[in-house]
C-alpha cells in the first residue's frame, strides 16, 4: 500500500486513525497550520503497508489457537493499533506458548514423567487449540507424529498421568483390553493390585451395616472413604460378593 493512496486526514502508517489539525505551520516537517497532521503521535516512523501485512497474522499468540478480533483503539503501552488484530484473545495476554505451558507442569522423574496439571479419569489434560486434549496424546504426536483415525495412546507403564514418549504406544480398543487383562489390570476384588479390601472384609460391612452400623463408623472400620462404602453397600463395587 502506498503513502500516497491514504486519504488526507488518515494517519499515512496506515493504522486507520483520524489525524487532528495542525495548529501551527512547520516548514521543515510540512506542517501547513488548519491542514491535517499526515501521522499521529509516535506512528511517524511506522512503515506504510504494516496494516495490510499485520492483517493476516489474526491467531492468538498464546498458543491456543483462537482467532483474534481487530482493535477498536489504539494503545501504545500495550501494542494495541486501532484497524490491526490484536495479537491476543481477551485474558490471554499473560499465557505462555503451548509447549512452555505443557512441559512446565511435568515432573520428568527418573522412571515416568507425570503429569501435575489438571486430571479427569486419571489422565492429564490441557488447553490447546480451543480444546482440551490428553497430555499423553499431545506429547505422543509431538514426539512421533499424528495419531491415526480409531487409534489409542496406550502406557507401557500403565501410569496414566505419564507423558513420557518412549513410555506410550499405539493401539486399538481391544489392544488395550488385551494388555490390561495381560497386566491384571481387569483382575476383579482382592485379585486386583489396587484392591485396599478382600473379599471377607466386604462380607463383614455388608453385614454390619445391615444390624445398623452407620456409613461413617465403616469408613473408619476399615480406612475407607464415605463415598467407597457407599458403592459397597449399593453394589457400585464389589457386586460379585454376596454375603
Amino acid at each position: 500500500m502506498a503513502e500516497a493512496s491514504i486519504p488526507a486526514g488518515l494517519c499515512q502508517c496506515g493504522c486507520g486513525t483520524t489525524t487532528r489539525a495542525v495548529m501551527w505551520s512547520r516548514a521543515n516537517r510540512g506542517l501547513i497550520k488548519g491542514q491535517p497532521m499526515r501521522f499521529i503521535a509516535g506512528h511517524g516512523s511506522r512503515k506504510v503497508g504494516l496494516r495490510s501485512e499485520s492483517l493476516t497474522r489474526r491467531v492468538c499468540e498464546c498458543g491456543c489457537g483462537a482467532p483474534t478480533t481487530i482493535a477498536d483503539h489504539t494503545d501504545s503501552k500495550t501494542g494495541i493499533v486501532r484497524g490491526y488484530p490484536n495479537r491476543f484473545c481477551a485474558g490471554h495476554v499473560g499465557r505462555r506458548p503451548i509447549e512452555a505451558r505443557f512441559w512446565a507442569r511435568v515432573h520428568k522423574g527418573t522412571g515416568c514423567w507425570d503429569w501435575l496439571g489438571c486430571v479427569r479419569g486419571g489422565y492429564g489434560t490441557i488447553s490447546y487449540l480451543g480444546k482440551q486434549v490428553q497430555s499423553h496424546r499431545l506429547s505422543y504426536e509431538w514426539s512421533y507424529g499424528q495419531i491415526p483415525y480409531g487409534l489409542w495412546v496406550l502406557h507401557r507403564c500403565d501410569n496414566r498421568s505419564c507423558v513420557r514418549p518412549d513410555h506410550l504406544f499405539l493401539g486399538t480398543p481391544l489392544d488395550n483390553n488385551r494388555d490390561a487383562i495381560n497386566k491384571g489390570r481387569n483382575a476383579r476384588g482382592s485379585k486386583s493390585p489396587r484392591a485396599k479390601l478382600n473379599e471377607s472384609q466386604v462380607r463383614e460391612i455388608l453385614r454390619r451395616a445391615e444390624s445398623g452400623v452407620s456409613r461413617s463408623d465403616l469408613a473408619i472400620r476399615f480406612g475407607m472413604s464415605y463415598g467407597m462404602i457407599v458403592f459397597i453397600l449399593t453394589r457400585r463395587k464389589w457386586k460379585h460378593v454376596h454375603q
